[in-house]
């Protein structure tokens, strides 16, 4: 789920304040209309919460995350038609997941996708 990737970064003021408080993204997620600057007062307030909502997924600070991921991925995404973007596997259209109803006119960057029928040419009044 979202919710156990959306990572929080604690113990960062410099970049905490350059990011609009970006590494508290979570309680944003939480109250999306609690303003950037009142989020270190509403996470220090519901640390517990959060952190169990999210499953733990806490760094303390950017160069903990800097020096567990430089080098190495976060994690694994999964893409939502079981495949990874751009991958060139052998795969036939009919063996994928079937398409969501939202993304059948949206033409995919690999070229899997394909675009709406163009719309009828307009009609003259008379």
């Amino acid at each position: 789920a979202v919710e156990k990737r959306t990572a929080i970064v604690e113990h960062s003021p410099v970049f905490g304040l350059l990011f609009l408080h970006n590494n508290l993204h979570f309680a944003h997620h939480r109250w999306p209309t609690v303003p950037w600057y009142r989020l270190p007062a509403v996470y220090a307030r519901h640390r517990a919460e959060l952190i169990a909502a999210n499953g733990g997924l806490v760094y303390d600070g950017y160069a903990e995350v800097f020096r567990r991921f430089f080098v190495g991925p976060h994690d694994q995404p999964v893409h939502p038609r079981g495949r990874a973007p751009g991958s060139h596997d052998n795969r036939t259209p009919d063996t994928l997941a079937p398409e969501p109803a939202c993304l059948s006119a949206i033409a995919h960057p690999t070229g899997g996708g394909r675009l709406a029928a163009p719309a009828p040419a307009a009609q003259p009044i008379d």
